[in-house]
């Protein structure tokens, strides 16, 4: 929770996959399943593997690189 999860959730909006009332700065599940959804569109196909290797909800310095890079 916090500053770094809002950022995340603030991302996740302008890319389209969160809604704006949706930032309240909590990694919940609504979250989690954006940050799911971004990486099958961005991170898996970036990475050439497949979404059962790629997609795990986390948003570690993979996913967060994509979603300050996708513009």
């Amino acid at each position: 929770s916090g500053a770094g999860v809002r950022t995340v959730q603030f991302l996740l909006v302008e890319r389209g996959y969160l809604d704006p009332g949706q930032v309240d700065e909590h990694y919940g599940s609504e979250t989690e399943a954006a940050v799911e959804e971004f990486q099958a569109d961005k991170v898996c196909p970036q990475l050439s593997i497949t979404e059962q290797e790629c997609v795990d909800g986390l948003t570690g310095e993979v996913t967060y690189r994509a979603l300050v890079s996708v513009g």
